[in-house]
């Protein structure tokens, strides 16, 4: 319980404190009673522990060295952050008009699937079934989707990633948009029962 409670402040915006300042923390603490313990990996495995997309590993996009020669700009969330950055991302902008809900696609004749083992854990993107040995695709599209795992974590990490991106510059809004896109695909209970069923969503609430 105190892990878990743990877990949650630190993820908090308003608790993020340099990552230099962590490090003199961690030297006076942990590293006495275990000297081969590494900061980074105790960090790594807090947010693996937290991480809402439980298919997709976090990657290791940061080190010691990284993080030491970049102090002032690093704390834990910022590094959760990172996880989820990718290098070819391409910038786009929401359309204004009305996106179809989920069950409004499933009707259209869209199927939903969870991405395996994807380079990007928040990929989504749609995928036509190709006919062999001809060019042109057949059968009914599917929307390839992160599966997202819903347990006690799940809301206060993606809202405080959400706030990271709101107010830091330089840095791509990949939550915001994902969190956008979730946000037309569900209008109903309807639409969630559709994920679930598809396996996008898992829930691990009760």
């Amino acid at each position: 319980m105190m892990f878990v409670q743990f877990t949650m402040l630190t993820l908090l915006l308003e608790n993020q404190i340099p990552f230099i300042v962590l490090e003199g923390i961690f030297e006076c603490t942990i590293s006495k009673f275990d000297q081969t313990a590494i900061l980074i990996d105790v960090i790594h495995a807090v947010l693996e522990h937290v991480n809402p997309f439980k298919e997709n590993k976090l990657k290791r996009t940061f080190s010691s060295n990284t993080t030491r020669h970049h102090h002032h700009n690093h704390h834990i969330l910022s590094l959760l952050h990172q996880c989820y950055e990718y290098q070819d991302a391409k910038s786009s902008e929401f359309s204004n008009s009305r996106f179809p809900s989920a069950v409004e696609l499933d009707r259209a004749g869209v199927s939903f699937k969870r991405a395996r083992d994807t380079e990007w854990p928040l990929v989504m993107e749609v995928k036509l079934r190709r006919f062999p040995y001809f060019s042109f695709s057949w059968g009914k599209p599917t929307l390839i989707m992160p599966e997202l795992d819903i347990n006690d974590f799940t809301e206060l990490v993606l809202r405080n990633l959400i706030a990271y991106e709101q107010f830091s510059a330089n840095v791509t809004q990949y939550i915001t948009s994902y969190a956008m896109a979730m946000d037309m695909l569900i209008d109903t209970q309807e639409d969630i029962a559709k994920l679930v069923e598809s396996k996008v969503l898992v829930n691990h609430i009760g």
